[in-house]
Parts: C-alpha cells; sequence; structure tokens
C-alpha cells in the first residue's frame, strides 16, 4: 500500500516587506531614544518636564504611522494625478519660507514657529513628481542632453530653494534621490561611465569595443 505524502507546509506570506519594517521600526526606536536623551534637560528648564518635547514627538509618531498604514495600503498609481500639485506646493512652501524668514538657529528653514519644514515636503514631492516625469518620458532617456536639461532645472529649482535656507543635507538627499531615481529609470544605457572589453572583444583594425558598466 503506497503512502500518500504530506503536503508541505508554506510559510505564510504576508503582504509587506517585513524586513524594510524591521529596519524602519529600528530606526524609529533609535531616533526616539536620540530625542529624548537630546531633550531632556532643555525640555525640564522650559516646560518644567524631562519628557515634555519627548511625549510630543510620540504623538507625532502615532500620527505619522496611520499615514504610513494609510499609505501602504493604498495603490500608488494613485499619487500620479497629485505629482504635479505636489511639486508645486512643494516650490510654494519653500519660497513661503524665504519670504517670512523665520530665523532659527540661524537658518530659515521651517513655517508655522519651527511646526513646519517644507523641505520634507520636497523630498516627498520630488520622489513622486520624478517617478512621473520618467516614466512618461522613458524613451528620451536614450538621449543625455534631452534627458538632463529638463532634469537638473527641476533639481536646481528644488536644490536652490533649499540652499538658500541653507539646509546643506536636504540639498544632499534631493540630489542622491533624483540621481538614484534617473538611473534606475534607465539612463545606464546612455554609456556614461565606459569601460573596455575583453582583449579579445576586438573591433576590425585592433580597436577595442567600449561598453557600459552601469
Amino acid at each position: 500500500m503506497m503512502r500518500v505524502p504530506a503536503k508541505a507546509h508554506r510559510p505564510a506570506r504576508l503582504g509587506f516587506d517585513v524586513p524594510l519594517l524591521m529596519v524602519v521600526i529600528s530606526l524609529i526606536l533609535f531616533g526616539m531614544l536620540m530625542v529624548y536623551s537630546a531633550s531632556a534637560d532643555y525640555s525640564f528648564q522650559v516646560y518644567g518636564s524631562p519628557s515634555y518635547i519627548f511625549m510630543r514627538q510620540l504623538r507625532w509618531l502615532g500620527l505619522g504611522s496611520l499615514v504610513m498604514i494609510f499609505l501602504a495600503l493604498m495603490d500608488y498609481h494613485y499619487w500620479k494625478k497629485f505629482a504635479l500639485i505636489l511639486m508645486g506646493a512643494a516650490i510654494f512652501a519653500l519660497m513661503a519660507v524665504l519670504i517670512i524668514q523665520d530665523t532659527r538657529l540661524g537658518s530659515v528653514r521651517s513655517l508655522f514657529r519651527g511646526s513646519v519644514q517644507p523641505s520634507e515636503l520636497a523630498k516627498f514631492g520630488i520622489v513622486i513628481y520624478l517617478s512621473v516625469w520618467l516614466n512618461n518620458r522613458r524613451d528620451m532617456l536614450r538621449n543625455m542632453y534631452l534627458a538632463m536639461i529638463p532634469l537638473s532645472v527641476i533639481m536646481g529649482v528644488v536644490g536652490g530653494l533649499i540652499a538658500l535656507q541653507p539646509d546643506l543635507s536636504a540639498v544632499v538627499t534631493i540630489g542622491l534621490l533624483g540621481t538614484l531615481m534617473f538611473f534606475l529609470a534607465g539612463c545606464s544605457k546612455l554609456g556614461i561611465i565606459p569601460h573596455w572589453s575583453r582583449p579579445d572583444e576586438q573591433l576590425p583594425g585592433g580597436s577595442q569595443r567600449p561598453t557600459t558598466i552601469l
């Protein structure tokens, strides 16, 4: 009598990236620990409680977590409709910062008494806007000049407004995000960084064939 092999039990699959979630949670816990450690003395002297600033940050963390869950459940294609609005709002907010001139610690980076930092909105807006822009112009990426010039204008406007605050770390972040997205969209086909092929891959006449490493 033959035995019917038992069905292999497959591990249940979750609908999200668990390692990425663990990294995010670790960064949040580390960040909250640093907030309490750095603000306890100041919070006690100004507000009379060493945990006042920490608790305020904790409330914002709760609100941010709800927004994160909501966005994770939303179809990301939906954001395509708001790409231009987000980019326009980010640029308007960055210009408002420079006009209102709410100076804090030698720089003008925030609105509403330090509660809102438009450069953070700009980071989110640039990701959404460039995703749509690069997707709509993916055929244009084969041409170096057609691709780089408009992208440089977009990145230059946003990065320039942030640099005037000044906020160098945000400028670097914006630049890295734009460059990374440009390469992920297919910029590697442009052959920006060439390298020489193996000796046996030669063109007629003995010259070597350049290829790309990206």
